[in-house]
């Protein structure tokens, strides 16, 4: 009996112990966090904003939910942000061009739709405005010049449509001015002289009569 005893126990301990090197220990976040309201903003990766009582509970929430990490956008409530920032502007089309901090260049309609961004985004401003649309990336430049030479390739477009090229150079060329659609080679012929995938019979008995053949 007091051997049985002994064995449940070993048995029970043994399985806590597994247990506890399976799962993961959470993280140990603090939550000692004080009383006083001193509010903030942050935007979580929703793309939802959320108020904080204070930094300290920002990042106990940053603690308890690493995978929706909140970024600080502003020191006060975010109600208080979209109140400041109501700002009427008007449907004018009068576009500017603006260097965020990112670096990234972002196109606004008008002047007052960039205060008003500005004002909601105070840790992106956006800067260096210059009246205009922001340019558009240069298309790439790509080299046309092909032998002639016949050696037509077989390529599957991504449509999942197959086409003939005269040479691999050719196939280049439209990669290049179709980044979109790029072809794939699937033969080094023209796609009409493919064979197509012979059509086998599959309708077979479940019938066990077992056959040894040699690859």
């Amino acid at each position: 009996m007091q051997f049985s005893t002994i064995l449940s126990l070993t048995v029970v301990a043994s399985m806590a112990i597994l247990s506890t090197m399976a799962a993961p220990a959470a993280p140990v976040c603090n939550k000692a966090c004080t009383k006083i309201y001193k509010p903030v903003c942050a935007k979580l990766l929703s793309g939802e904003n959320k108020t904080f009582p204070n930094v300290c509970e920002m990042n106990v929430f940053n603690c308890e939910n690493p995978a929706n990490k909140p970024a600080l956008i502003a020191e006060t409530a975010c109600e208080d942000i979209a109140s400041k920032c109501n700002k009427a502007c008007t449907k004018e089309y009068a576009p500017v061009c603006a260097t965020l901090l990112s670096g990234e260049s972002k196109t606004f309609g008008n002047k007052c739709t960039l205060e008003v961004f500005n004002c909601e985004n105070p840790t992106a401003k956006a800067q260096s405005v210059v009246n205009g649309e922001c340019p558009t990336a240069p298309a790439p430049k790509c080299n046309r010049a092909c032998p002639y030479i016949y050696k037509p390739v077989c390529a599957k477009l991504q449509s999942g449509e197959s086409k003939t090229f005269g040479n691999s150079c050719e196939m280049g060329i439209f990669n290049c001015e179709n980044p979109t659609s790029l072809a794939t080679v699937i033969a080094e012929t023209a796609c009409e002289d493919v064979k197509p995938a012979p059509v086998c019979n599959k309708a077979c008995t479940k019938e066990y009569r077992p056959v040894c053949a040699k690859l």
